[in-house]
């Protein structure tokens, strides 16, 4: 499947300017394990429901614990075609990515245990997950 369609429906609704921009980080840091790219609404909505479930279900099986996968944003920059969600499981690759990423301007980063989101945006926005 090509590597900014939506994984239910194929659509490429990735902006021009997103993939100007990663093309500019990857001529410096090589090709990336992109895991998420655009994402329709609906893609997005399944996505919010199964988060809502799996939470529903470890709450009911973990009474008083933390559950910590990340939620889908309701109105997420992968619906908008402007955000990336890259395989990166190192600090020294994440470091070389964000720093690159800036440069080439994506002004969004979220930080996961085994990936990067990047999105554009016009402020400066980081978080982790």
């Amino acid at each position: 499947m090509y590597r900014y369609a939506c994984e239910c429906c194929g659509v490429d609704g990735v902006t021009e300017i997103a993939k100007e921009a990663l093309k500019d980080l990857e001529r410096v840091v090589g090709t990336l394990a992109i895991t998420s790219a655009f994402r329709c609404k609906e893609h997005n909505d399944k996505l919010i429901e199964e988060w809502s479930q799996e939470r529903r279900d470890f709450m009911r099986q973990n009474p008083g614990k933390k559950f910590t996968k990340p939620q889908p944003a309701q109105n997420s920059k992968h619906t908008l075609g402007l955000a990336f969600d890259i395989l990166c499981k190192s600090d020294d690759s994440r470091v070389r990515l964000l720093k690159t990423a800036l440069e080439c301007g994506f002004m969004g980063f979220g930080m996961g245990s085994n990936f990067v989101h990047i999105d554009i945006r016009e402020k400066f926005a980081m978080w982790h997950y």
